[in-house]
């Protein structure tokens, strides 16, 4: 076998040096991160060997979309930085304690929509699992998150007892080879698109995605691995693909319910609304295991709604449109709370965002793209988990205002030091500025730039 020549643009990734020299950083940082315990006494060293991942990052997703890499390496790489994420300690959040209680709690046979973590009638539980108690947010206030979620949390912890594991660890172990396994529909839309598998190392490689995924457990890979899968079976030949796509469509619906915004846009191709409609069938569906549980439906939206007025932190755009609206309303609880009032300001020009993608008829990975995106943007509180939810996307079409997002994103874990020291949540401006600034203006940039190119041609 003949080596590759010098200089030439089709060298084999395994021995591409610029490729492989950023599989390299990345991975030494995470080391380096995955050491750094607990995050909120060593802030400036982790946000800085994030920064640096993330550079290494933007290289390996600039190599791989002018056909560089290794699909092979990317993958090898993704498994060992999972490893070394799982090798860390979740204290950059504390939402896996409740995914832990609440999983005990379905596999027990309780609803945790119907009773909040401290309510009397949970003292036998709470007996049981004191240290996850403790340390778990937001006692008060019973679960959020939808059914499927659920599911999978009372698995991973059934997981945990039969095989005699720590929970924390099973439940970061089952999301993380959820985080590994949405390689394969994005490498099934790239070919779709017509563009290198390579460029998967987009989310494989991320280091925003191996932190809160093998690092911190969220749950949010389960839904995005949905999504992914559902958008790319819907387009298949096979008619049992698309129907297997849309029902994996209505169980991301209900693991988060942000993937609702891909329907209207299934609907709208060949075949859609059938889709749809099964779809919507197997969100529905995964309510009814609730009836035979105790505490039934009662209260199975009230975490939600009572998470979606009050919860503000860190958001882009909410915090100055809050501002001026509670110049003239008050949160006093009433159908004009400032609170209500500016999430609905902000709904509507997400709905124009909406209209706006259907009038120019995108494809339905396009258009969900551009609205999950809407949302990251407009939504009253951005934790960086949330925006694991737009990378698949960057990794299907790279963007440079994106790329600033998730690379820049772990800076608001800032706040932890305040929050553990004083009890205070709150953003500190230069970062919100350092953030949120150059996003906006590389927007404006962009925007520009395709409407110029649009006028042109």
């Amino acid at each position: 076998m003949s080596s590759p020549k010098s200089g030439s643009r089709e060298l084999p990734g395994l021995y591409d040096p610029a490729f492989a020299s950023c599989f390299v950083v990345i991975s030494v940082c995470l080391v380096l991160v995955a050491r750094t315990v607990p995050v909120w006494q060593e802030m400036t060293p982790f946000l800085g060997w994030m920064l640096l991942a993330g550079a290494a990052w933007l290289g390996a997703v600039w190599l791989a979309s002018r056909g560089r890499g290794s699909i092979a390496l990317v993958v090898v790489g993704a498994v060992l930085m999972r490893g070394v994420g799982l090798s860390s300690w979740p204290d950059a959040s504390d939402d896996i304690y409740r995914y832990a209680w609440e999983g005990a709690l379905v596999g027990e046979g309780i609803s945790p929509y119907a009773l909040a973590p401290d309510s009397a009638e949970l003292d036998e539980v709470r007996a049981q699992m004191p240290g996850i108690f403790e340390a778990m947010n937001n006692p008060g206030i019973s679960a959020a998150y939808p059914p499927v979620t659920q599911a999978a949390c009372a698995v991973a912890v059934r997981m945990a007892k039969a095989l005699d594991h720590e929970v924390l660890w099973s439940l970061r172990l089952f999301f993380t080879l959820c985080d590994l396994l949405v390689i394969l529909p994005l490498c099934v839309l790239l070919r779709r698109l017509g563009r290198p598998a390579v460029m998967v190392v987009g989310w494989a490689w991320c280091p925003l995605v191996v932190l809160e995924f093998s690092g911190s457990g969220h749950f949010d890979s389960l839904g995005i691995l949905l999504l992914l899968s559902g958008l790319a079976l819907v387009g298949a030949l096979s008619s049992g693909a698309r129907r297997l796509g849309a029902c994996a469509l209505g169980a991301a619906v209900s693991v988060k319910y942000l993937p609702l915004a891909a329907l209207p846009f299934v609907a709208r191709e060949k075949g859609g609304a059938g889709r749809v409609l099964l779809a919507l069938a197997v969100a529905l569906a995964s309510f009814t295991p609730l009836i035979w549980m105790t505490g039934g439906l009662t209260g199975i939206f009230d975490g939600l709604g009572a998470y979606g007025l009050r919860w503000q932190s860190s958001g882009i755009i909410h915090p100055f449109v809050a501002q001026i609206v509670e110049r003239f309303l008050d949160s006093d609880g009433s159908l004009l709370d400032a609170r209500r009032v500016t999430r609905l300001i902000l709904g509507g020009v997400w709905m124009g965002v909406a209209a706006w993608v259907w009038r120019r008829r995108l494809s339905a990975v396009r258009s969900t793209g551009i609205l999950l995106g809407a949302f990251l943007i407009l939504s009253p509180t951005l934790h960086p988990w949330y925006v694991t939810w737009i990378v698949p996307f960057v990794a299907l079409r790279p963007q440079l205002s994106w790329m600033w997002l998730i690379l820049t994103i772990p800076s608001y874990y800032e706040i932890l030091e305040t929050w553990k020291i004083e009890g205070i949540w709150e953003q500190s401006p230069a970062m919100h500025a350092l953030v949120g600034l150059p996003l906006l203006l590389l927007f404006i940039i962009e925007g520009w730039r395709a409407r110029r190119s649009t006028v042109t041609t």
